[in-house]
């Protein structure tokens, strides 16, 4: 995979971090009293969840230009 395009990857979720962090800040001030907390945690997961799912998109892109066809006459299937 080009270096281009994990670079882009990488660029792209911590837009979307970064987006999510100030979606936070600013419903933090309009949030009632109680949501407050609930908000927080919804942030903590996405902040989790967003390099998680840009590392296993980048893993399976790396995984199907790699893919063997059954075809190649180099690998030996019987064992």
């Amino acid at each position: 995979m080009p270096k281009k395009a994990k670079q882009l990857i990488a660029i792209l979720a911590l837009i979307f971090i970064g987006i999510l962090l100030v979606t936070f800040v600013l419903s933090s001030f309009v949030a009632k009293p109680g949501e407050t907390r609930s908000r927080f945690m919804a942030l903590l997961c996405c902040i989790i969840a967003i390099p998680l799912l840009a590392w296993i998109l980048l893993f399976c892109i790396q995984r199907l230009r790699d893919k063997h066809s059954l075809s190649d006459s180099s690998q030996d299937f019987t064992k």
